[in-house]
C-alpha cells in the first residue's frame, strides 16, 4: 500500500507582506461568484523546496467546515482534481463523476453540497504550481461554460500576474544572489561536470572550485551541491 505524505497547508496570510495578496484575493472571490457564476474559489500555490516535504500555501472563499474535514481527513492525498491541477496545465471542467474517482473524496464533497466546477494550473518563472480551483453545487452548463471561456482564461491569467509578483518579492528576499564564479561553476556541475573537470575547464585548482560549490550551498541554505542545484533549477537561476 502507498503511505500519502500529509500535505502542510499554509496560508497566504501567513507571510506577513501578504495583506494586499489577500485584498486581492477577496476581489478574485467576488468576481468568481459576480461574473463567472461560482460558488466559492480556491487557489493553491505548491513550493517545491525542500522536495521531501513541499508546502500547499491556500486562499479559499469555500466554508470553514469544508476546510477544516479537508485537513482532518487527510483529502489532499486523495483530491482527484488537485491531483489533475499538480499533474497538468490543461483546464478540467469537473464533475460528481470526476470526484467518484475517489469514494471518500466523493462523499465528503457530497456533504458539503460541492459537486463541480473548472481546475486550471499554471506554472510560474520560479518553479511554483499554482492550482485555480473555482467551485459550484450545481452542475456545470455547456452553454454558460462556452460563454465564460474567455473571462475564466482572463481570470486565471490575473491571478497568476498576481502570484508571481508575490512570489517574486518573496523570493528575492530569501535569495543571496550567486557571483559571476559561482554560477558558471553551478553550471559546469548542472551539465554533470565533476569538481575535477570544472577546475580544469576554469584554470582553478579544485578545492576553488569546492569552496564556490559550497558558498552556493550556502547562499541557497542547502547543504550539498546536488540540493544547490536543485534549488538553482527551482527559482529559474540556471
Amino acid at each position: 500500500m502507498t503511505k500519502h505524505h500529509h500535505p502542510f497547508f499554509k496560508t497566504y496570510s501567513d507571510y506577513p507582506e501578504s495583506s494586499t495578496l489577500n485584498n486581492h484575493f477577496s476581489s478574485f472571490a467576488e468576481t468568481a461568484k459576480s461574473e463567472l457564476g461560482f460558488a466559492g474559489l480556491s487557489i493553491i500555490s505548491i513550493e517545491k523546496m525542500p522536495y521531501n516535504s513541499p508546502t500547499f500555501i491556500r486562499f479559499s472563499s469555500l466554508p470553514k467546515q469544508w476546510l477544516k474535514d479537508y485537513e482532518a481527513n487527510n483529502l489532499a492525498t486523495i483530491d482527484p482534481v488537485l491531483r489533475h491541477g499538480l499533474n497538468s496545465t490543461s483546464r478540467l471542467v469537473w464533475d460528481e463523476n470526476t470526484l467518484l474517482q475517489e469514494p471518500l473524496f466523493a462523499k465528503i464533497a457530497k456533504k458539503h453540497k460541492i459537486s463541480s466546477g473548472i481546475c486550471q494550473s499554471m506554472r510560474d518563472i520560479y518553479g511554483m504550481t499554482h492550482v485555480v480551483l473555482l467551485v459550484d453545487n450545481k452542475p456545470v452548463e455547456p452553454l454558460n461554460l462556452q460563454a465564460i471561456e474567455p473571462k475564466v482564461s482572463h481570470f486565471v491569467l490575473s491571478i497568476k500576474e498576481v502570484l508571481e509578483n508575490f512570489f517574486s518579492i518573496k523570493n528575492a528576499a530569501e535569495y543571496v544572489p550567486l557571483s559571476d564564479r559561482e554560477l558558471e561553476v553551478l553550471r559546469w556541475a548542472a551539465s554533470g561536470k565533476t569538481a575535477a573537470e570544472t577546475a580544469e575547464i576554469l584554470k582553478l585548482s579544485e578545492r576553488t572550485v569546492n569552496f564556490h560549490l559550497s558558498n552556493c550551498a550556502s547562499k541557497f541554505n542547502v547543504r550539498t551541491k546536488t540540493q544547490a542545484l536543485l534549488k538553482a533549477v527551482t527559482l529559474n537561476i540556471l
